[in-house]
Parts: C-alpha cells; sequence; structure tokens
C-alpha cells in the first residue's frame, strides 16, 4: 500500500511554473498565455489602425479623427461618411437595399456606432461616401485574432519545454535494460 496522498483533480498551476507570464487554461483544457495573447493582439491593433492620416480640403469629417474610421474598418470591415446640417459625420453602415448593375448595394442604413440615430440613404446621394476595409468589407479583426492565438499557443509550448528541459529525471534500471533505457 503506497502512502501517497489522493488527489481529486490536479490543476495545471500546481504542475508548471510559468515564471514569464500570467496563465489561464484554456479552451483545450491546458494553460494558455494570456498576457502575451494581449499583448500581441494590442500592438497588432495599433499597427492595423494607425496607418492613415485623413487628409481633404473638401471632405472633411467633424471632430472625427482617420482612427476612428480605421477602427469602424478594423472591427466591422465598413463604414460612411454622411454629410448632415452639421458638416461630415463618420457611421456604421449596412448595406440594406438590392444589388445595381455592379453588384453593390443601392442603399445603406447609417447608424451611431452604439445603434442610436439610424436613418437610411440610397448609395447614389451626394451626402453618402462608402469606405470599405476590402472589397469584401470583411473586418481585420478576424486575421489578427488568429494570428495572436497562435502566437500565444507558441509561446504556450515554448514556456512548457523551457520548464521541462529545467526539470532533470533520474531514472533507475537494472543492468539488463540500462542500454535499452
Amino acid at each position: 500500500m503506497n502512502n501517497l496522498p489522493i488527489v481529486d483533480s490536479i490543476k495545471w498551476e500546481d504542475m508548471i511554473p510559468f515564471s514569464n507570464l500570467d496563465m489561464i487554461e484554456g479552451i483545450d483544457g491546458y494553460p494558455q498565455n494570456l498576457l502575451t495573447y494581449d499583448q500581441v493582439m494590442a500592438n497588432a491593433r495599433l499597427i492595423a489602425t494607425s496607418r492613415f492620416k485623413w487628409q481633404s480640403d473638401k471632405v472633411a469629417p467633424s471632430d472625427h479623427l482617420s482612427e476612428y474610421i480605421e477602427h469602424l474598418l478594423f472591427m466591422k470591415g465598413q463604414c460612411a461618411l454622411f454629410k448632415d446640417i452639421d458638416g461630415w459625420k463618420v457611421r456604421c453602415c449596412v448595406p440594406t437595399g438590392g444589388l445595381n448593375e455592379y453588384g453593390e448595394p443601392s442603399s445603406f442604413t447609417l447608424t451611431d456606432y452604439n445603434g442610436n440615430n439610424t436613418i437610411t440613404i440610397d448609395a447614389d446621394d451626394e451626402r453618402f461616401i462608402w469606405i470599405k476595409n476590402n472589397a469584401n468589407c470583411i473586418p481585420t479583426i478576424f486575421w489578427v485574432v488568429k494570428y495572436c492565438n497562435r502566437v500565444a499557443k507558441i509561446e504556450r509550448t515554448m514556456d512548457l519545454n523551457i520548464d521541462a528541459q529545467k526539470t532533470p529525471y533520474m531514472i533507475e534500471t537494472s543492468p539488463e535494460v540500462h542500454l535499452s533505457i
């Protein structure tokens, strides 16, 4: 009979020390380097949303900087400039009409970032400019999240391997099997 204590559940944080990173359990049950994910995500987001400076003599969004336009493109994939009585405003937009001869929407629903102040406008209206992130209006955040997850997983694997290399194991064998070990 052994004298080892009975353990109901073993947690990873008790078994594997992470010296340089905060750790939580990922969806696969293994430790995940949350700090690495957050840092890579913040850096990638800064790179993706600080590329351009708005410069136009004719169309200038009032009190909205180019970072807001890039933020909408990063998160939502498209946005719109809309001119009302106060000047040009940046709005979230969703295609709502049928398609024209080029396959583009014929009308859009524009809202504030929080979903208030909804208006529907034709794509041909002079007060409307549609800004697309790419040809399909796909947000950039999908690729950034995938990249951040991969980097965090690689960091987690490296930490596990480094920790395993620091832990020496002594194996005692009989003389008959020592060469096969």
